[in-house]
Formats: structure tokens, C-alpha cells, sequence
């Protein structure tokens, strides 16, 4: 059977997954990461998925935030860029559909746990699941939650149940441009398969 490659979007996933884990993102001490890795989770009543974007692999900049649950619950927020820390496939393809969203901009670090908070209380009572497919979006939740991330939310890595026909077929029917955050959040949300194990996984074991 004719192997088919991986959209271009999951492509420079792919790309982003090792660069992060050779880059600048790191591990700070009391970060808390999923303890199965590549994993379903398995107690949670809920699932939020979750997508990132940032100005560069080396000191990176949280530029966007994205959390969609699986009612199709958004919430987006944009922070304030620094383009000079922006690398140059930033600034062509990820600052260009910024403002698109209204009332997305917060002022600051601040603003943004505040919002976050808000928006995950009414979930709770679910203890959901936090579902990345790049292990920096749930490092950047993290300082994005300033380093109190709810004890009941679960950070699960489902980067080999997201079937990448399925996102790139998502954003293309409904006409959504690749690396915003709240598109890709909910495309991961629309491919996501637990029984779809992609072929390309065993490129990257567990980060730890």
C-alpha cells in the first residue's frame, strides 16, 4: 500500500515536536508533564484540546492560545508580540492572522491566567483531559497558567491518535489558514481518533 505523507500542517508539526525537544523550550523545575506520554487518559469525562503559537524554538514568546472542548467550547486569546523575537516563518505565516478574533487581545501574563481560569472552572467537576500533540503547548499552558495548573486537569500527549487527512480536510472545507491556534485546536479536535494510530509516531518516543 502507497504510503501517504502527512499534510504540510502536521509536517511542520513534525518538525516542531524535534526541534522542541532540542531547543530552547525546557523543562523548568515543578512543571508538571503527562505521566504516559502518548496516552488516552482514561478516567476524564472531557477532553480540551489544546494549540499554541510562538515566536521562536530559542526563548520563545507565547504568541497565541487556543482550548476547545469536546462540546466545541472555545477559548482564544493573542498576546502582545515582539516581532524582533519572531523568527522569519513567524512572521510570514503566524502574525499576519492575528486580530482576527474579537475581544482575543489581553494585555498581559496576567490578564491571560485570569482568563484561562475563568474559562476552565465550569469543567471542574469533569477533571478533563488537557490534549496536545506538541509537547510545548502544554509547557506553554503551563506559563501561560503561571505554574498553577489546576491539580484536576490531566495533560495527555494524543499526537498519534490525530489523524492528519482528517485536519488538513477539516480546514480546508471550512476554509481556516494554517498556524492559528484556535483553527488547529479545533482541527485537532475533529481528527482526533483513539483508535487511528498514525505511522509517523515511532519517529518520536516519549520525551521522558
Amino acid at each position: 500500500m502507497r504510503r501517504i505523507s502527512p499534510p504540510p500542517r502536521r509536517q511542520h508539526r513534525m518538525v516542531r515536536r524535534y526541534s522542541y525537544a532540542r531547543g530552547g523550550l525546557g523543562v523548568r523545575s515543578g512543571q508538571r508533564l503527562s505521566s504516559s506520554g502518548d496516552s488516552l487518559g482514561g478516567q476524564s469525562l472531557m477532553r480540551i484540546f489544546i494549540d499554541t503559537e510562538f515566536s521562536d524554538f530559542k526563548n520563545p514568546q507565547l504568541i497565541s492560545i487556543a482550548l476547545v472542548d469536546e462540546d466545541w467550547r472555545e477559548f482564544y486569546a493573542e498576546l502582545p508580540v515582539d516581532r524582533t523575537r519572531c523568527n522569519q516563518f513567524v512572521i510570514d505565516n503566524v502574525l499576519p492572522l492575528l486580530g482576527r478574533e474579537l475581544d482575543a487581545q489581553c494585555s498581559g501574563p496576567e490578564e491571560l491566567h485570569a482568563r484561562i481560569n475563568a474559562w476552565l472552572l465550569p469543567l471542574e467537576d469533569k477533571k478533563p483531559d488537557l490534549c496536545y500533540d506538541f509537547e510545548g503547548d502544554w509547557i506553554l499552558f503551563s506559563q501561560a497558567m503561571l505554574n498553577q495548573v489546576p491539580a484536576w486537569l490531566t495533560p495527555v500527549n494524543v499526537y498519534r491518535h490525530i489523524d492528519p487527512l482528517t485536519f488538513q480536510a477539516y480546514q480546508y472545507v471550512n476554509h481556516l489558514p494554517q498556524h492559528h491556534a484556535l483553527y488547529d485546536a479545533r482541527a485537532n479536535k475533529r481528527a482526533f481518533n483513539p483508535a487511528f494510530i498514525r505511522d509517523d509516531s515511532p519517529l518520536f518516543p516519549k520525551s521522558r
